[in-house]
């Protein structure tokens, strides 16, 4: 017959509850997060959500507009016609304010922008670049992506002879 060990089982206990408590003492405690950076995060979210609040409630009774700075040069459209031009309208920048006071940030950032975005000149040879600021009811309403077609921009069209006639 095999001889069987006896146990205390209140020793097998302790020894159980030691390992325990020298566990748990190596795993470190939790972080506790500072009261005023939880407020803070608070605050930041409060934040962006009234400003997203604003945006939608103006945009809904027609109180915000967006003034946006176009620089404007010259694109070849195409042989129709002898040959044309169209101006090609580029957003720079693009911001969405109170109906109250987008005149006063259009009149600001067309004088800032012409001072550095401006150069020679459109129906020139040699071409240009300049500024538009407009106050529009979307951002970069004016922006043009593609060539537009002649039947649809002959009106505004600059022929290619005037381009080759001037210096």
């Amino acid at each position: 017959m095999a001889d069987v060990e006896q146990m205390d089982l209140f020793v097998y206990l302790q020894e159980k509850e030691n390992q325990a408590a020298s566990i748990s003492a190596s795993i470190p405690a939790p972080v506790m997060i500072p009261h005023h950076k939880v407020c803070f995060r608070f605050l930041k979210r409060l934040g962006a959500t009234l400003a997203w609040f604003w945006i939608i409630t103006h945009n809904l009774f027609g109180l915000a507009c967006w003034v946006n700075v176009y620089t404007v040069t010259r694109g070849f459209g195409g042989t129709e016609a002898g040959g044309w031009y169209y101006l090609k309208y580029e957003c720079v920048k693009s911001r969405q304010v109170g109906f109250w006071e987008a005149e006063i940030l259009r009149i600001q950032w067309l004088q800032q922008y012409t001072l550095s975005h401006t150069w020679g000149n459109l129906r020139a040879k040699t071409g240009g670049q300049e500024v538009v600021v407009r106050i529009e009811p979307r951002r970069a309403a004016s922006r043009i992506n593609l060539p537009p077609r002649y039947t649809e921009y002959a009106d505004q069209a600059i022929p290619y002879v005037i381009i080759q006639g001037s210096h």
